[in-house]
């Protein structure tokens, strides 16, 4: 484990930062309240494989709920991301966000402070960037679990690995279980309107979801808020079919990822990597 200098937390590094032309801090999932599973390191280390080594991750060990309360977990996101920038050779043009489900919100969290500075300025410290980070990856990010709003919250329950009572549960634990804290842009991304993503600094997101995922209608309802406001170039929105909630936690061998392509979240992954990662050092080195 890595200290992450003038706080207390830490984190890991996979890949090869010293040679890496690009760094992706990653947030774990795992509801705010679960850490990070082998599956989420077999996942990560298949990025690596795809980028030719042209990437390293540097995962955030951040605090859990409900130990931790909301908004910790982003000032400690914010501070890794300030880690990564302070190594020399790294910039904002070769940094990048990732993160899935509980991490995918953290992923749009750290965007909005990045633009709307976070008004409890004593736990995310306000971190400005002179010009957008690279990109994002938000593999099935919660936006909201509204079963009021979002019909496959209930459609879905059945056919997913979580449901609107787990989820609910835990975004509460997240928030702090009878404090009443409203839902705002920085828990919730899909109450941010259009106009909230206009400017956002990241020249590249992916999100993916599952097409049978009890989130995937608030991650449908957010993304096109965010294309809304971002511009439809600075967004990529896949479904994988049939797919359900960060599916790419249960990896598909090479040669389907290559025939499924982006049918599926992982194979979307795997070509984004490669085509903003692998062939965007290529176009910068001609």
């Amino acid at each position: 484990m890595v200290a992450i200098p003038n706080t207390t937390t830490s984190g890991c590094w996979l890949g090869r930062k010293s040679t890496a032309t690009y760094i992706m801090i990653y947030f774990h999932g795992g509801g705010f309240v679960i850490p990070g599973s082998g599956g989420h390191l077999d996942m990560l280390l298949n990025f690596i494989k795809w980028s030719n080594n042209n990437l390293a991750i540097f995962c955030v060990a951040y605090d859990l709920a409900p130990a931790a309360l909301y908004p910790r977990a982003i000032g400690q996101c914010v501070e890794g991301l300030r880690y990564i920038l302070s190594i020399p050779g790294h910039s904002p043009s070769n940094t990048l966000l990732g993160g899935d489900s509980a991490g995918g919100n953290l992923v749009l969290a750290v965007l909005s402070h990045l633009s709307h500075p976070h008004p409890q300025s004593d736990i995310v410290r306000q971190l400005e960037v002179d010009s957008p980070l690279y990109g994002a990856l938000a593999i099935a990010p919660w936006t909201s679990s509204d079963t009021t709003v979002y019909p496959s919250m209930t459609k879905f329950q059945y056919r997913d690995i979580i449901n609107a009572t787990c989820a609910t549960y835990w975004i509460e634990a997240y928030k702090g279980v009878n404090k009443k804290i409203p839902n705002d842009e920085y828990i919730c991304a899909a109450t941010a309107t259009p106009e909230w993503w206009e400017g956002v600094k990241c020249q590249h997101l992916l999100a993916v979801a599952g097409e049978e995922e009890v989130l995937v209608d608030a991650i449908s309802d957010w993304a096109k808020k965010y294309e809304l406001g971002a511009g439809s170039k600075k967004i990529k929105y896949i479904t994988g079919v049939r797919e359900t909630h960060v599916q790419c936690l249960n990896p598909l061998p090479e040669t389907k990822l290559v025939e499924l392509g982006d049918e599926t979240q992982e194979g979307a992954i795997r070509l984004w990597i490669k085509d903003r990662v692998v062939q965007d050092k290529v176009a910068r080195a001609v």
